[in-house]
């Protein structure tokens, strides 16, 4: 009986993350009186945009000198060109219609968020302890938001679903402003760097010893060459 039972949960279970995740509809289908998506709703559906921007503006060290293997430019990339504009079109233009956007929008938002928790966690190593655990608090607050959006969304309740979810698209406006406080008002944080990366980075574009030495050896032997023949050379 309890393995029925269990069986028939998870078999739900199974039937519902089926439905949500491929569904081209939401609960708000065809309820174009009854749902009024305010215009900034719209505009922060742009906010990964933002973000994405804001990525490759203030990117750490550690990105530039590839110490992790996080494909940092990558991410921002898809934000600005791929997450933001299918958010738009699923969150804010058909929200009310039947749409493959929903179905799109989730696919790469669910890898997008797996790539977020990463990066806070690989950024731990190198990044500002403060600033990190103010990073990872914002990412768990906004997963809570979005839950809950997506439970008033279930609720066909539409003022809850604006307001959970408008905190959910706030959540890359507030890690832009963090990291731009961090780098440009802070300064990065180098006391966790290696110290070969930071020897690497420091003389990136001085000339090698042994280029010098290359280098003034061949200026001394030409100089040789040439007073040589300067004596050997009979008068006129």
């Amino acid at each position: 009986m309890v393995q029925q039972l269990t069986s028939c949960e998870f078999q739900d279970f199974g039937e519902c993350l089926h439905k949500w995740f491929f569904g081209s509809t939401t609960a708000f289908y065809d309820m174009h009186e009854d749902l009024q998506l305010p215009w900034w709703f719209g505009a922060l559906c742009f906010s990964f945009s933002f973000a994405g921007c804001m990525m490759l503006v203030t990117e750490p060290k550690w990105s530039v000198d590839n110490l992790l293997s996080f494909p940092y430019r990558t991410f921002a990339c898809i934000l600005i060109f791929i997450q933001g504009p299918l958010s738009f079109m699923a969150d804010y233009v058909n929200m009310t219609h039947d749409s493959v956007f929903h179905v799109i929008d989730r696919s790469v938002a669910i890898p997008m968020l797996t790539l977020e928790v990463f990066k806070i966690c690989a950024m731990f190593q190198y990044g500002r302890t403060w600033t990190m655990v103010i990073y990872a608090s914002l990412c768990a607050f906004a997963i809570y938001c979005f839950l809950k959006s997506q439970l008033s969304l279930a609720e066909s309740h539409g003022d809850g679903f604006i307001f959970w979810h408008s905190l959910w698209h706030v959540y890359p406006l507030f890690v832009s402003v963090l990291f731009t406080i961090d780098i440009f008002y802070l300064g990065q944080d180098l006391s966790k760097y290696p110290v070969s990366a930071m020897n690497n980075s420091h003389n990136l574009d001085a000339p090698l010893l042994s280029t010098l030495l290359m280098g003034k050896g061949d200026s001394e032997h030409s100089e040789g060459n040439l007073r040589s023949r300067t004596n050997k050379s009979p008068d006129l």
